[in-house]
């Protein structure tokens, strides 16, 4: 395992974290905005 490879491992690591943090954000946001949505369809 190079520098390359362990560097890379790392920000994978870091955009995984930093995705799942974006992934709660967006379903707490839906979770709060999707009664309004329902209202607008109706």
């Amino acid at each position: 395992m190079n520098k390359g490879d362990a560097l890379l491992a790392m920000v994978g690591i870091r955009d995984i974290k930093l995705m799942s943090v974006l992934h709660q954000k967006v379903l707490y946001c839906r979770m709060h905005l999707q009664p309004q949505m329902y209202m607008i369809v109706k």
